[in-house]
């Protein structure tokens, strides 16, 4: 069992961002008999599992879902059955997100001032040809 500075210190987050989680729900430390936070290593693991997410823009609520499903004791075919649907959609939601980034990339590769040596006024009519096309991919 961790102090909270300790736990802090072992997976190089504030104290602060600790505190948040639990008061999301995401993550219940034990209290001692003096209110002290105890974090176990499945609470750092949890807590791994968390900034992971984290790191890759997931949300609280997907965050929520994805616990409940990973710490399930109940009916782990249906959890693993949530996990599936749950995760499907979340790559289809990415791979849309893949498919507007590399939208951008095509659109800042035709800038005119990126490409100096090409004629500015044919350059610029393309750019804006392509800013409507991708404007109306999204509208």
């Amino acid at each position: 069992m961790y102090k909270v500075q300790q736990a802090a210190k072992i997976l190089n987050i504030p104290i602060s961002t600790l505190h948040y989680y639990e008061k999301r729900k995401l993550i219940t430390p034990q209290r001692g008999e003096n209110s002290y936070r105890y974090y176990s290593d499945e609470d750092l693991r949890t807590m791994r599992l968390i900034l992971l997410m984290r790191h890759y823009h997931f949300s609280i609520d997907e965050i929520k879902k994805i616990l409940r499903n990973f710490h399930s004791t109940h009916n782990h075919i249906e959890a693993a059955e949530n996990s599936k649907i749950f995760f499907s959609k979340k790559i289809e939601e990415l791979q849309e997100i893949i498919q507007g980034y590399l939208a951008i990339i095509e659109l800042i590769n035709g800038l005119p001032l990126m490409n100096a040596f090409d004629d500015y006024d044919t350059k610029k009519k393309e750019t804006i040809a392509l800013i409507d096309r991708l404007y109306e991919e999204i509208g």
